[in-house]
């Protein structure tokens, strides 16, 4: 049985029992967006959709051995749901791995079954569609020849487009292509020794300490900066000038 939790406690700690996930959390997110009306042409210009904003609905008991219990039990919980800010909402799987998502609670409904117990429903919203790995995926290349090449694993089975690219000197005019989905992206300048610049798919970012550099990054294949699908990705590092590095992080991404 999954064990579910929500702001660093597992809701069985809590005192509630029976968790069972109602939306279910099981389904693939719903998509957003439809086809393009076009003058003059039949039917409708069929457009590929992107996934919607996820929820995620858990349904669970509470149990009291008295009044007081059970009103101790449910102020704990109230005061785990009140929180008006975004935090890790978790599940662990049979194989004991652990998935997350940053998420917020939108609802929390409290029916009472006796004076000593309850049924409740609590609604999330996901700030993501995914849940992720909390084991970070961090793989570094040297770049002795130009090209090199290389495989990378996404142990997830969603495309991950919040990977972290760091172009770590000496290098000069990095390119790092996705040789799986055509995405690339580079850095329009030479990078020094050990300097390094640190590009953020999922922020749109690309900074050498606190300068930014996007005038000098280029990127194309993808709206985000990078994109690996799922599984194997081939990869290619080129650069003019070699013995640098390297390296792509980020969390693997579940549906």
């Amino acid at each position: 049985m999954d064990l579910w939790g929500f702001g660093g406690t597992w809701f069985n700690l809590a005192g509630a029992t029976n968790v069972t996930d109602i939306s279910s959390a099981l389904d693939l997110p719903p998509v957003k967006g439809s086809n393009a009306d076009i003058p003059m042409r039949e039917g409708k210009y069929d457009l590929i959709k992107d996934f919607d904003q996820r929820m995620v609905t858990l349904g669970m008991a509470l149990q009291g051995t008295s009044i007081r219990d059970f009103e101790t039990k449910l102020d704990a919980l109230k005061l785990l749901f009140g929180k008006r800010s975004r935090q890790y909402l978790q599940r662990t799987l049979e194989d004991s791995s652990v998935r997350r998502a940053l998420a917020e609670v939108m609802k929390f409904d409290v029916k009472l079954t006796s004076p000593i117990s309850a049924k409740m429903t609590v609604d999330f919203v996901l700030a993501e569609i995914f849940f992720r790995s909390t084991i970070q995926t961090s793989d570094t290349q040297v770049i002795s020849a130009s090209p090199t090449l290389y495989n990378l694993t996404n142990l997830g089975n969603a495309a991950e487009r919040a990977a972290i690219v760091t172009f770590i000197g000496a290098l000069d005019y990095p390119k790092l292509t996705n040789l799986t989905n055509g995405v690339y992206v580079g850095f329009n300048d030479a990078i020094a020794n050990t300097v390094e610049v640190v590009i953020d798919s999922g922020l749109f970012t690309c900074v050498q300490g606190a300068t930014n550099y996007l005038n000098k990054l280029v990127h194309a294949g993808d709206a985000y900066f990078f994109k690996l699908e799922p599984g194997v990705n081939s990869l290619k590092v080129e650069s003019n000038t070699l013995g640098g590095s390297v390296r792509i992080q980020f969390y693997p991404p579940w549906l």
